[in-house]
């Protein structure tokens, strides 16, 4: 029901000398952080019809970095003086989109995070509506 805040998942390059640590699963906030990211509405005031949606998809893949990455480890986030890149947002949107570990991060998060079909019965559908209470159609009845 619940997911631990601390709990970190390992996602290690091929040679199995730097890691970035993931969360396991976004919960509930994180999950609206992201959302809330990736749009916004401006324009509200007294007249609604000058109302806009921005959608800011070309930071998708910023935006899930930003709140999975909880920590990493390896010689590619030590500094020349031994100490550790830390890992906050300035960094981590510092990292290289191409480079594989990356990639891998951002694999292992969109899979940890895909929503499957709820085994709920009467549960929303992709529609948003639910098989409980539908009445018959005029046809059918």
């Amino acid at each position: 029901m619940f997911i631990d805040r601390h709990e970190k998942v390992a996602v290690t390059d091929d040679e199995g000398r730097n890691t970035i640590y993931i969360r396991p699963k976004m919960d509930v906030g994180t999950r609206g952080r992201v959302t809330d990211a990736m749009a916004s509405l401006t324009g509200l005031g007294d007249d609604l019809d000058t109302a806009e949606v921005a959608l800011n998809l070309g930071s998708h893949n910023a935006v899930l970095l930003v709140h999975n990455i909880m920590d990493w480890d390896g010689p590619a986030f030590m500094l020349p003086n031994g100490h550790k890149v830390p890992c906050v947002r300035e960094n981590i949107l510092r990292l290289d989109p191409d480079e594989p570990l990356v990639e891998a991060v951002l694999a292992e998060v969109q899979r940890r995070n895909l929503r499957p079909e709820s085994p709920i019965k009467n549960s929303p559908t992709a529609s948003g509506s639910t098989s409980a209470g539908e009445q018959p159609s005029p046809d059918e009845a």
